[in-house]
């Protein structure tokens, strides 16, 4: 009995573990922010445009500086990292003045 618990609690710890492929971290490297708000963020990288959602849990940097969204600006250079839970939302948006 013991064993089957034990088993049992590995198998669910492995799939508790295993993240799907439409959930893996999406990343818009290299993209230039064409739009922003208090609570989203749009970026352009090529031909290719995405916006993505701000919210608290955000990590937002500009120039290396832990900043708020207030600080971002159409035409700023940035890394945007989507969330694991839902990739259109940003866990992570690194951006630089490009100076």
């Amino acid at each position: 009995m013991k064993n089957l618990l034990l088993c049992i609690t590995i198998l669910c710890l492995l799939a508790v573990g295993t993240v799907p492929a439409h959930a893996r971290k999406k990343v818009h490297a290299d993209a230039t922010i064409t739009a922003v708000s208090d609570n989203s963020i749009s970026v352009k990288t090529g031909h290719a445009a995405h916006t993505y959602k701000i919210t608290s849990q955000t990590l937002i940097r500009v120039d290396g500086r832990k900043v708020t969204a207030k600080d971002l600006k159409k035409g700023m250079h940035a890394a945007v990292t989507a969330s694991q839970i839902d990739v259109n939302t940003a866990s992570a948006i690194d951006a630089s003045n490009g100076s």
